[in-house]
């Protein structure tokens, strides 16, 4: 499947930083800890799974410029 995003211009630089990478990881890693420490909340492991697939897949992101 391939989909077609606009970044808003206030996020343009945070996209070609890193692809969102870093802003990803940190929420993946507060689901973890919260997994690990037994609180509740709505997000488990297929949202951790589903943040480790937009992080492949913006990574691989092609920028098409019109």
């Amino acid at each position: 499947m391939k989909l077609i995003i606009e970044i808003p211009k206030e996020f343009e630089a945070n996209f070609e930083n890193d692809k969102f990478s870093d802003s990803l990881y940190h929420v993946a890693a507060d689901i973890d800890l919260n997994i690990k420490s037994g609180r509740c909340g709505s997000s488990g492991r297929h949202e951790i799974e589903t943040i480790a697939m937009l992080q492949d897949a913006l990574r691989k992101a092609e920028v098409i410029t019109e």
